[in-house]
């Protein structure tokens, strides 16, 4: 009997490991097979949707909690190799997140606050406002400061060539509002909270992103430069596109220090979405981040604003159901987003910049769609229903703008022929609410006149 037991208990646990392990969990399964056909339903989506564009090349990240789903690129770059998924990109403005976790680093050091006046730690941070020692080190980062373009016309003022400057070149700036009571995104907020960074670490501004979240992050191939045409090994030049062409050329040499100056590629964006969506540690552990600072990055401050720190947010101010920015140079154009609920994030990166950006927000938004399970992603070309622009509409605005945003016409293709109603300001069927297919009045070239 002792014997009997004694080989039933011998045989359970020598089995034990085979039931334990054989089968996975079905929730388990499920989670794999959802996550692979998301990936699969945006790898379609972006085939299909780029080749109705004239942008040459794009790469995608798509990621869940800690895990990689899919990185890849399509189309070619400037000198015509196809793009990969570690083809190099300049991320524009996806640069803020970088540029504020970087910050809060240094919260988590005990180096300062973010309710720090930024005169404390930049005594040299003056404008000619008298308001201006009460801008706060968070003020910068969710850009509440009260600078705006309005009052500091940022592509019109000499181009600094370091944060240092870029902070002292605001001396005769005004403000637009009492810092922290209305919203206005503006890059230089970012350009010294890059200086507040060199100064309190003691580091150059690039130095300390590489050593202190490109690295820790396995970002290896990303960098940080001081110009949007600044060469980069593996860097091919960009494109505009325009009257439905790509041409390819630089960027302008615009000072991008802090808010918009990182290259990196898809796979190493895939790494920087898992910070985000890991509780700021990378995919091997390393932390770059305290949870609680994390927590605070991705929560949009106390003024009535959707924008956290770096980040945009959607839904409910206190649980954000979807965070996302996008980012544009005159040549590069990309969107990050992430879903704190599902864990899901994606980042896009195109090698082309446009006046209207339409396809690229577009496409985007097609891929946000689709992991957000709604039936019908929306594809290039076409404006979010109930779009109309924020600006007075002009002839100037038919006759130049629209053409450049929108692809050129090819004569008798009705899906290549724009929409909308007869327009207030012109009196001529516009591009903005017209049935697809419809015709229109425009007196050009291959378009079909009513």
């Amino acid at each position: 009997m002792q014997i009997r037991s004694a080989v039933r208990a011998t045989v359970v646990v020598l089995l034990a490991p085979l039931f334990l392990t054989a089968t996975p969990v079905p929730s388990v399964l499920a989670t794999q097979n959802q996550a692979s056909t998301m990936a699969s339903k945006i790898d379609r989506y972006l085939q299909t949707t780029l080749r109705d564009t004239a942008i040459p090349g794009a790469a995608v990240a798509l990621t869940r909690g800690d895990q990689v789903l899919m990185v890849r690129g399509y189309g070619h770059d400037s000198t015509g190799r196809a793009v990969t998924s570690d083809s190099l990109f300049r991320i524009a403005s996806l640069s803020k997140s970088f540029t504020a976790l970087a910050v809060l680093q240094l919260v988590d050091a005990g180096k300062l606050q973010l309710d720090d006046p930024v005169q404390e730690h930049l005594p040299e941070f003056q404008l000619d406002d008298p308001r201006a020692g009460q801008i706060t080190v968070r003020e910068l980062l969710d850009h509440t400061s009260g600078l705006t373009d309005a009052m500091v016309p940022e592509l019109r003022r000499h181009q600094p060539s370091t944060p240092s400057q870029a902070t002292t070149s605001l001396r005769s700036a005004h403000l637009a509002s009492t810092p922290g009571t209305s919203w206005s995104y503006h890059n230089p907020n970012y350009q010294v909270a890059a200086h507040l960074i060199e100064v309190l670490s003691g580091e150059p501004f690039g130095d300390y992103l590489r050593r202190h979240v490109l690295e820790p992050a396995g970002m290896t191939a990303s960098t940080a430069t001081v110009t949007d045409d600044q060469p980069v090994d593996g860097l091919t030049e960009g494109h505009v596109v325009a009257y439905g062409h790509a041409f390819t050329t630089s960027g302008p040499g615009t000072f991008t220090v802090g808010d918009g100056g990182i290259v990196s590629s898809a796979a190493d964006m895939a790494r920087w979405l898992i910070v985000n969506t890991n509780g700021g540690r990378a995919t091997d552990g390393t932390e770059l981040l305290s949870p609680d600072s994390m927590r605070l990055l991705h929560t949009p401050s106390a003024a009535k604003t959707g924008y956290a720190l770096g980040w945009a947010t959607r839904g409910p101010r206190r649980a954000p159901t979807r965070l996302d920015h996008s980012g544009s140079l005159f040549t590069y154009t990309a969107e990050e987003a992430i879903w704190p609920g599902s864990g899901y994030g994606v980042a896009l990166l195109f090698n082309a910049g446009s006046p209207m950006l339409l396809d690229q927000t577009a496409i985007a938004h097609g891929v946000f769609d689709i992991i957000e399970g709604k039936t019908r992603p929306r594809a290039a070309h076409t404006r979010p229903r109930g779009w109309t622009p924020s600006w007075p509409r002009s002839r100037w605005w038919h006759w130049f703008w629209e053409p450049l945003a929108w692809p050129a016409p090819v004569a008798g293709s009705a899906a290549a022929e724009p929409r909308g109603a007869r327009c207030s300001a012109c009196s001529r069927r516009c591009w903005c609410s017209l049935p697809q297919g419809a015709s229109h009045a425009w007196p050009r070239p291959g378009w079909a006149a009513t």
